[in-house]
């Protein structure tokens, strides 16, 4: 784009005048990116935009998607310029992700989440499951939860990576996703074989890295540990303070990307799901089953951080760490202050849904 003399973007539209050059496609690459340049370079007549410095895979894919085009039998008149995007989602179409997740109302947040950003991934509900699914089809990474029933997360990286969900994909990329983000678990996981780590409630941006970088090398190049701190490692989640907002509106709103249709969505299946899983809490209570009030607190809990309810989420962390000390009696004292906690979040959504 910057040259001396006369930049880019003028000798670009000087070749596309130019009836013996004006066939030449063009590529523009520069280090002064800013928002609008490609719809106005596509004006010119550029068929790809590339930022500097310019990723040798980006590279290969603009060029690959260029010449492509071009040599088809149509070439469509109305092909947009090919960036980054293009070249990702592209990427995405061809590519089979597995995500591994016990959680409905999970499950559902990162399947929405990985639609909006070109993926359409499979679902395993444990790691049975993900054994089972990874035999029978060829995938190109693994989302994977550490907390599940049946079979966790760690446990069933250990067996692909001893080839029990056969050899192509001993070496394949496993991106942890852990809702507890204590001190160690980062460790953990790559211990276990993960490649990368993110915390819950799952960032789309750092999802969206985190999956074209380790979708970008081949399964030859992909190392059972990451180099260095993975850049898709999300803040932990400590516990929160007593100030903490009741409904994170605008933390939803920045994990969905502003589709308020989705937040519509996943609002409506959380608060018709919610009040099923504390019932099913109280039940363990009563029942005095410990590792179910455990499970049924780290559920609502991942729940909660998913659709901003940070309040709930407190009052379900403590319950998940009181059900593990095995305290029944501060179990009880919990259960009131989880059901308050949700009827409060209600509000908050209702009173933002109807603009109050």
């Amino acid at each position: 784009m910057q040259m001396p003399a006369m930049d880019g973007e003028t000798l670009g539209g000087l070749i596309k005048a130019d009836p013996s050059l004006k066939a030449t496609d063009l590529i523009m690459m520069t280090s002064l990116a800013q928002r609008g340049d490609a719809r106005r370079l596509e004006s010119v007549g550029f068929a790809g935009y590339l930022v500097k410095p310019v990723r040798q895979d980006h590279l290969q894919d603009v060029l690959s998607l260029t010449l492509g085009r071009k040599a088809g039998p149509a070439r469509d008149a109305e092909a947009r310029i090919v960036t980054r995007h293009t070249v990702a989602e592209a990427r995405a179409h061809h590519k089979r992700i597995l995500l591994v997740e016990d959680n409905p109302m999970n499950q559902f947040v990162a399947t929405k989440i990985l639609e909006k950003i070109g993926y359409h991934p499979d679902v395993a509900a444990h790691g049975k499951d993900a054994l089972t699914a990874l035999r029978n089809a060829p995938y190109d990474v693994v989302l994977m939860d550490c907390q599940m029933p049946e079979m966790d997360g760690f446990e069933a990286t250990r067996r692909i990576r001893l080839g029990e969900a056969g050899e192509r994909h001993i070496t394949i990329p496993i991106i942890a996703m852990t809702a507890r983000a204590m001190q160690g678990d980062r460790d953990r996981c790559l211990e276990a074989g993960m490649n990368d780590y993110l915390s819950k409630p799952i960032d789309s941006s750092l999802l969206a890295k985190a999956l074209e970088r380790w979708l970008a090398r081949s399964a030859g190049d992909s190392s059972h540990k990451s180099a260095g701190e993975p850049e898709g490692k999300a803040p932990g989640l400590a516990p929160p303070g007593p100030t903490v907002p009741v409904f994170d509106r605008a933390a939803l709103s920045d994990r969905l990307m502003g589709d308020e249709n989705l937040i519509e969505k996943i609002v409506g299946v959380f608060l018709e799901d919610i009040p099923r899983q504390i019932e099913a809490l109280k039940g363990h209570v009563t029942g005095g089953d410990t590792e179910g009030v455990q499970r049924q607190a780290h559920t609502i809990k991942g729940a909660a951080a998913n659709v901003g309810g940070e309040a709930l989420r407190s009052v379900a962390f403590e319950l998940e760490k009181t059900s593990r000390a095995r305290d029944m009696e501060q179990v009880k004292t919990l259960v009131p202050q989880l059901e308050a906690g949700f009827e409060q979040l209600r509000q908050a959504m209702r009173r933002v849904a109807s603009g109050e």
